[in-house]
């Protein structure tokens, strides 16, 4: 390729031009683990309760080669409600991804970021968050991003055996088999325990007691009622509510398309073993006759999330190689980059 230039944009304009980029994002990732329609990019970014998102476009000439987005939410840091965003829909052509622009001192999708995050304290954005692989976490890193220090686990379990791509081809047949078996071994566990009693809801207005805050401090997302319509406002998810004092609640996806659910939320870090395994019996059925591949939990590692150990539940564990990065946009924030001092959920994973 000749050497060429580069136009980075950076608006608040949700238009035909960021509906094409969110397009191409998809042929860029075929295999992504989450898919989205056009009425929701108009929900996240143009109805977002939270305000307009903001969008880097990165041309050469009049060719989009390059984008990433920013998805407003609330979050909590240091007991304040501040406004911030989730970093989504980075990608850069192929062609453009290794070469430097004659115009850039960087590469195209330093540059992009860099110019996303410099530019969002102006837009009232406080704080970004996202997640990237190692390899993809590298331009944001350039970009000013920070990594908070945190191992995230997988926790999994398989209805049948699946592929693991990651691996080569011993260790991926291992691994396919291997975790067939142990899942089902380990599901038998949760007949062990007694079943609590819970209605399935129809909505996030039916739960009766909202928590909005689970350890106060620092959150990721500040889950009020607003949040949670905005999350979980279509016919998505399965919302637990328990019969218990507290009326706490517990929040799946229903499967993906690729045969995945989620665990989206919950309202308590206290809830014990008999809350998980009643929905968990449940919840597998369902997956089951769905013909759901696995039921798959990502979160953090740190203690303060949940006080139950999943492997007595039916779930196998592993290491993500994801990492969880923050760049300040509003530098008079006081920010801990220390997991014990953070509660999350899984809004890490997926868009919102």
């Amino acid at each position: 390729m000749e050497e060429y230039s580069v136009n980075i944009e950076v608006t608040d304009k949700f238009n035909d031009e960021v509906i094409k980029c969110l397009k191409i994002f998809y042929e860029q990732t075929p295999y992504s683990n989450y898919s989205s329609m056009p009425n929701e990019w108009s929900y996240w970014f143009d109805k977002n309760p939270y305000g307009k998102g903001l969008y880097s476009i990165a041309r050469h000439g009049e060719k989009i080669i390059g984008f990433c987005a920013l998805i407003p939410v609330e979050m909590v840091v240091n007991n304040s409600i501040i406004r911030g965003a989730k970093a989504e829909f980075l990608f850069v052509l192929p062609d453009y991804r290794k070469r430097k622009a004659g115009n850039l001192k960087q590469p195209v999708s330093v540059t992009l970021l860099r110019a996303l995050y410099e530019s969002s304290y102006s837009y009232s954005f406080n704080l970004i968050f996202g997640v990237a692989t190692k390899a993809a976490a590298k331009a944001h890193l350039e970009a000013g991003k920070k990594p908070m220090d945190l191992e995230l686990l997988h926790y999994f379990t398989i209805f049948k055996p699946r592929e693991f791509r990651e691996f080569n081809r011993i260790k991926g047949f291992i691994y396919k088999y291997g975790s067939f078996f142990a899942s089902v071994l380990l599901r038998n566990r949760i007949t062990a325990y007694k079943d609590s009693g819970f209605t399935i809801l129809k909505s996030i207005d039916s739960i009766e007691n909202i928590n909005t805050l689970l350890i106060g401090e620092n959150e990721l997302l500040y889950h009020d009622r607003k949040m949670l319509n905005f999350r979980f406002n279509k016919d998505d998810c399965l919302i637990y509510q328990f019969e218990n004092l507290s009326k706490d609640y517990l929040i799946f996806s229903k499967p993906f398309k690729n045969g995945r659910v989620f665990l989206r939320h919950w309202s308590s870090m206290d809830l014990g073993y008999e809350y998980f395994a009643s929905v968990l019996k449940d919840l597998f059925k369902r997956c089951k006759a769905a013909g759901a591949q696995s039921v798959n939990l990502v979160f953090t590692g740190v203690n303060n999330n949940l006080k139950i150990d999943l492997t007595k539940l039916g779930f196998l564990k592993r290491k993500s190689l994801d990492i969880l990065l923050f760049y300040k946009s509003n530098p008079g924030l006081k920010l801990s980059y220390n997991a014990k001092d953070w509660y999350f959920t899984d809004s890490h994973r997926g868009f919102i």
